[in-house]
């Protein structure tokens, strides 16, 4: 009996097992196992560096992050260690495109804001001088700051007289400083240009205090001298209205010959 059991024991275990390979059958080997590869990070100083590089709401500081977060991003992606170096390396060229366009608007904001504050004050030192010297600034006045409308309506010695007029109501200028000045609500006589911006500056001069008004005029044609004088008022002295006022009253005398009236025998003659 213990004999027929074990006969069939081994019995059992042989049919369990694989048949052996014949010959020439390759063995079969279960694949290697090699697991999941891990999943390479994004680079943090590259996606940094390139949001930062159109971020023009914070001029200068946008370009230096973009650009010290450009280079550590591509350090950083090197050898594919992390994702993000094509961001990382468009990051530089662009912050330093930006860059130049912010220097260019600051530049021009800068020119405006000079041209804003300045033109009054500069209307007002025409008369800082003697009245002998007076006709000396009022041209260089003229030729640097009066718009092409202001001088297609007025001439240079319309001016000379419009500020000889203002100098003998205010006398000499005392003092013109950004502390007097503030925004205008002036309107500029038919026939101006559109106001663009009006600025109004309260100066001292030796007859008191005047009101400086100046209407100015701005062309981007003009470029970096955007501003220009369309108008200007000191001591209820308009400079357009006087120079019609004026070459009214030039033409009144060069055409005009007072003839006596048909009763009038102040001649002496008789006919």
């Amino acid at each position: 009996m213990k004999a027929q059991d074990s006969f069939r024991e081994n019995l059992d275990m042989t049919q369990m097992q694989p048949p052996a390979p014949g010959p020439g059958m390759p063995t079969f080997q279960p694949p290697p196992f090699y697991g999941v590869q891990p999943e390479r990070p994004w680079s943090g100083a590259a996606i940094t560096a390139f949001i930062s590089s159109f971020l023009v709401c914070c001029p200068v500081v946008n370009v230096i992050v973009a650009l010290i977060c450009g280079f550590i991003g591509i350090a950083n992606t090197s050898g594919g260690r992390a994702k993000g170096r094509v961001l990382a390396i468009l990051a530089i060229p662009i912050s330093l495109l930006t860059g130049a366009g912010e220097g260019f608007l600051g530049y021009v904001y800068y020119r405006m804001f000079e041209g804003m504050m300045g033109m009054p004050i500069q209307a007002a030192k025409i008369f800082d001088v003697s009245s002998d010297q007076l006709d000396e600034n009022a041209t260089a006045f003229y030729e640097k700051w009066a718009s092409a409308d202001l001088k297609s309506n007025v001439s240079s010695d319309e001016f000379r007289a419009w500020a000889k007029a203002v100098q003998e109501k205010t006398g000499r200028l005392i003092e013109a400083n950004l502390e007097g000045l503030q925004p205008g609500a002036s309107t500029p006589p038919a026939g101006a240009q559109e106001v663009i911006i009006p600025m109004n500056l309260n100066a001292k001069f030796t007859n008191g205090a005047f009101i400086v008004s100046t209407d100015l005029y701005m062309n981007p044609a003009n470029f970096p001298d955007m501003l220009s004088l369309n108008d200007v008022t000191i001591a209820d002295l308009n400079l357009r209205d006087f120079g019609g006022r004026s070459g009214d009253h030039e033409g009144g005398d060069a055409g005009s010959g007072e003839e006596p009236a048909a009763g009038d025998d102040s001649s002496g003659g008789k006919p």
